[in-house]
């Protein structure tokens, strides 16, 4: 997804059912309001979701799917309006705050510090990188400026093998396509109770072991450290928060 607007109206489609509508210069963007196929398989006929929610007028009048559940409108005269729902979900996701010091768990700091190096060692870097990043000097939606965080991703895609959630990004992808995940950022982990995709452990050690794929290499290397420098790497990532290098 190219942009917060974006995985807001997909997430209001695909996770909670709800078919949206918005304008862009005079266009309507139907694509928020496509009825999904879960499994790739065509919702039966008869589902109340289903049920035409517009007249047959209105559809021709502004070109807006007769089962969108809420929409703008007709986009006459070049209109740009965000159906009002995903762009108060959007701009609450942009003017979320990192997580900070108090999110992050600071108690072991002998074992944080032994951890960190080990981090790096067995390749956790590669895709959690430490990379510092700096948003524009100049924001247009009220985010600070030059403010450098470290989030720990690479925000890249990676074919995480029996990881991959096989979901994919559009129905008919392969397996490899559907095996592909973005890196999580690690930052605030500590406050995080589900980890992984489908939020089975709340473990970070199990969560590095159900790595494959391209991180089969780091969670091979996990598993031959000794007990205690397993516990080092897993106090690290618990300790890290947006101020963590």
């Amino acid at each position: 997804m190219p942009t917060l607007q974006q995985f807001s109206a997909d997430a209001y489609l695909n996770e909670m059912g709800i078919t949206t509508q918005s304008c862009i210069l005079g266009q309507s963007i139907n694509g928020f309001a496509t009825e999904s196929a879960p499994n790739g398989i065509p919702q039966p006929a008869g589902c109340d979701d289903l049920a035409p929610l517009q007249s047959a007028a209105t559809v021709a009048a502004t070109g807006i799917p007769a089962n969108t559940d809420d929409a703008v409108g007709s986009c006459a005269g070049g209109l740009t309006e965000i159906q009002e729902d995903i762009s108060n979900f959007a701009f609450f996701m942009t003017h979320a705050a990192p997580p900070g010091p108090e999110a992050a768990d600071r108690g072991d700091q002998i074992s944080i510090t032994r951890g960190s190096p080990l981090f790096n060692q067995v390749g956790c870097n590669n895709c959690h990188v430490r990379t510092a990043f700096v948003t524009p000097a100049t924001t247009n939606n009220g985010v600070p400026g030059n403010f450098t965080f470290h989030p720990f991703s690479d925000f890249l895609i990676h074919d995480m093998g029996t990881l991959g959630d096989m979901i994919g990004v559009n129905a008919g992808d392969s397996v490899a396509q559907a095996r592909m995940m973005r890196t999580a950022p690690l930052w605030g982990v500590k406050v995080r109770n589900k980890l992984l995709h489908d939020g089975r452990t709340s473990d970070v050690a199990a969560a590095i072991r159900a790595h494959d794929g391209q991180g089969a290499a780091s969670r091979n290397a996990f598993n031959a450290l000794s007990a205690a420098n397993q516990h080092n790497i897993v106090q690290f990532v618990r300790s890290i928060a947006s101020d963590t290098q």
